[in-house]
């Protein structure tokens, strides 16, 4: 819809579109602001070019091994006054962690399955801190709770609703 309201004149409306695009995901600014004949129109226009700098940010915010590296919750104050006090340690979690991101999965899949982890381990904070990375990297609700879901027939139901209870401590705070 966004490329064809510069057809009829409409550079609002085209805006009115790019916007939740951009919001969900799509990040190609290049295609945008030099390629798309269509927004040919749209090239001058203010608000259009805070909307080609928002996806410039987004897919800047990749790295090379395509991992989103913006939009992640602040760790817990606590976690930053350990990391103060033990710099070496902060290091080789986050050796650890790279090592641990090196393979075939996506990040929202690695992002899960370390949510289960943690529900499987029965570690409350970390399960917190998971739900946090995990929306803030977009990942829906259901599939947060289907995770804590198939964990039941292993943990049993007085762990699983236990998890399920950390899962929506975080999810109702939205």
């Amino acid at each position: 819809m966004a490329t064809c309201q510069p057809i009829v004149g409409d550079e609002d409306g085209a805006n009115e579109w790019l916007d939740p695009a951009i919001e969900f995901g799509f990040c190609n600014s290049r295609y945008l602001e030099e390629h798309h004949p269509f927004l040919k129109p749209l090239r001058g226009n203010p608000r259009f070019q805070v909307l080609v700098t928002k996806a410039r940010q987004k897919h800047d915010a990749f790295d090379a091994k395509g991992v989103n590296t913006m939009e992640q919750p602040p760790a817990p104050k606590t976690h930053g006054k350990f990391t103060a006090r033990y710099p070496a340690l902060a290091k080789a979690w986050e050796e650890i962690a790279e090592a641990g991101r090196e393979g075939p999965l996506d990040q929202n899949t690695q992002r899960l399955i370390k949510l289960a982890v943690a529900v499987a381990a029965m570690r409350e904070g970390a399960v917190h801190a998971s739900v946090r990375k995990a929306r803030a990297m977009g990942i829906e609700t259901e599939a947060i709770e289907q995770v804590v879901a198939l964990s039941a027939g292993t943990l049993g139901m007085p762990s699983t609703v236990a998890a399920y209870t950390w899962v929506r401590d975080v999810l109702d705070e939205e």
